[in-house]
């Protein structure tokens, strides 16, 4: 905007300006930056409410990652889809939007907050090509002034000051990701005091280390020729290591190649870390399924080895200098996780030392097998050091339905639906995921005696919720009435299921003309797009369109 727009602006606003520029430069944090521009922007445009919303690519909808007002800690972390929300049109067009009289703007936050929205001012986050969310300033003066053109351009300045802050946030993670502190804000809080200040840092404390690492990558890259090919399948395999690390408070430290080195602090640190291991190795048997679906050949001798270990006497510290920076971790433990990730093979997938096991807080999450010798070797006239260690597995699943049984009323919680060919691995996947809070049906195995058609049928509509998986190609046999998942689809509309499409890669919703009548309802609703990449973001999304799991599950 040029300087006739700058113009409506008195000096005190731009003075304000100043002072928020001069702020970013204090703040240790984003969310400082962010809330402080609000409260000055709130301040000067007499809002009664305001709110920085983030746009978050694994979940592809938008969160409160800052906000002011009334209902500020009721919103924060707030996830809401892009479309048919105003923030959504913003973000999506790039064009900001001034509502002095809303009346077809997205309620549900208002209807969960308790909050009445009667005017906005909203203003896109934009940085080169990309978009990063929207600022919104809400109820001039209590929602009884208009709001104007000098209102717009106030709030469009600080928008930008706002994406500045969150460009260079942005830059700093990136910074801190590469230099081993990949995690979370509140994990690395005191680390970071460490990697920003002269000389070398070291921090000694105890510390559980976790090494990955691949099985097979050598013959994998040997069996495909594209380069591009193998770099997008290391890129899943290590983006899903990385995220279960952070999900799981841990810091990703290295990746070398095809393997992956992750330290847990604290006294949970033990337990997180196998926490984490379990889930990688539940992710990457999820991970071969999607990608054995994309080759002519099989990849199941690919496997993964995890190696954890503990000790008090770690160091925590920074190699290099002031040009050059990186964090490491130094101790006996790191030796023997690298040893036990070797040594994690034929079925042995995750190796722990007797500190780890003696360190868990909750037992229940694993099954211990152990103890047994293992020498860790050294080169030259040195002699090997003896440990216990133990293999780890998932704990043995207790069945509450026995095979043959009947299911009582409200036995599941929700029905998953799918075509056998093509949605086997991802329903399997999903479950595993959702397990733990909802009762779910699978396979027509779960059922009792009785006549087929009949109890499938009252099973779906004994079921609250109706998942229904859609690979390429899955409705096309729904043409004929006698069709199985044109049956369970119709039964659940009929019976009002809360349904929640999932489309698999490759998916589209034909036109709805060419969908069977009594089915059609289906593409109405809003469908979630299955990515093994963002995984555990797509299941949340699933969790959050679920219906609550039923009281006696709860209990158990």
């Amino acid at each position: 905007m040029g300087s006739a727009a700058t113009s409506l602006l008195s000096k005190r606003e731009l003075l304000a300006l100043l002072d928020t520029a001069n702020e970013l430069t204090a703040t240790d944090t984003l969310p400082e930056a962010l809330l402080h521009i609000l409260e000055l922007a709130g301040g000067l445009l007499k809002a009664s409410a305001g709110s920085v919303i983030l746009h978050d690519p694994a979940r592809d909808d938008l969160y409160f990652a800052a906000a002011t007002g009334p209902v500020a800690d009721t919103l924060r972390g707030r996830h809401i889809p892009i479309e048919p929300t105003k923030a959504g049109q913003v973000f999506l067009t790039g064009s900001p939007v001034v509502e002095n009289q809303l009346a077809d703007h997205y309620k549900e936050v208002d209807r969960q907050t308790e909050f009445t929205t009667r005017s906005m001012i909203c203003v896109p986050l934009n940085h080169r090509q990309s978009t990063y969310g929207v600022m919104q300033l809400i109820n001039k003066a209590g929602g009884t002034e208009p709001y104007d053109e000098r209102d717009i351009e106030l709030a469009t300045r600080f928008g930008i000051q706002a994406t500045i802050a969150i460009h260079n946030a942005r830059l700093f993670e990136q910074m801190l990701a590469t230099s081993g502190l990949y995690a979370r804000a509140e994990v690395r809080a005191d680390l970071i005091r460490q990697m920003t200040a002269q000389g070398r840092a070291t921090i000694r404390e105890r510390f559980t280390v976790l090494f990955a690492d691949l099985r097979g990558f050598t013959q994998l890259c040997s069996m495909i020729s594209r380069a591009e090919r193998i770099q997008a399948l290391l890129s899943d395999y290590i983006t899903m290591l990385s995220s279960l690390v952070v999900d799981g408070n841990g810091i990703v430290n290295k990746v070398v190649g095809d393997g992956l080195v992750a330290i847990f602090r604290t006294r949970e640190g033990a337990t997180n870390a196998v926490r984490v291991a379990l889930q990688m190795v539940t992710g990457f048997g999820r991970l071969r399924a999607a990608w054995n679906e994309t080759t002519n050949f099989s990849i199941d001798f690919l496997d993964i080895g995890i190696g954890i270990a503990t000790d008090d006497e770690m160091i925590l510290g920074t190699v290099g200098d002031d040009s050059f920076r990186d964090f490491t971790v130094i101790g006996p433990a790191v030796n023997l996780a690298a040893a036990l990730v070797d040594a994690a093979r034929d079925g042995q997938r995750i190796l722990s030392d007797m500190l780890t096991v003696g360190a868990l807080t909750d037992r229940s999450i694993v099954q211990v097998e152990g103890p047994r010798k293992f020498k860790l070797e050294k080169p030259g006239p040195l002699i090997g050091l003896s440990y216990d260690i133990y293999q780890l597995r998932e704990p043995a699943e207790t069945v509450p339905v026995p095979t043959g049984a009947a299911p009582p009323e409200g036995e599941f919680d929700v029905f998953f639906s799918y075509r056998r060919e093509g949605g086997s691995p991802v329903v399997r996947s999903v479950q595993q995921a959702l397990k733990d809070q909802y009762r779910i049906f699978v396979d027509v195995d779960r059922l009792g005696t009785g006549h087929f058609d009949t109890r499938l049928l009252d099973t779906i509509a004994r079921a609250p919720n109706f998942v229904v998986f859609l690979s390429p190609g899955s409705l096309d046999r729904c043409q004929d009435p006698d069709d199985w998942l044109r049956r369970e689809i119709a039964r659940a509309i009929g019976t009002g299921r809360n349904i929640i499409p999932v489309t698999l890669p490759g998916f589209t919703f034909p036109p709805a003309e060419a969908i069977p009548e009594d089915i059609r309802d289906m593409a109405r609703h809003d469908a979630v797009e299955y990515s093994h990449r963002y995984f555990n973001a797509m299941v949340d999304k699933i969790r959050e369109r679920l219906r609550p799991p039923s009281l006696d599950l709860v209990a158990r």
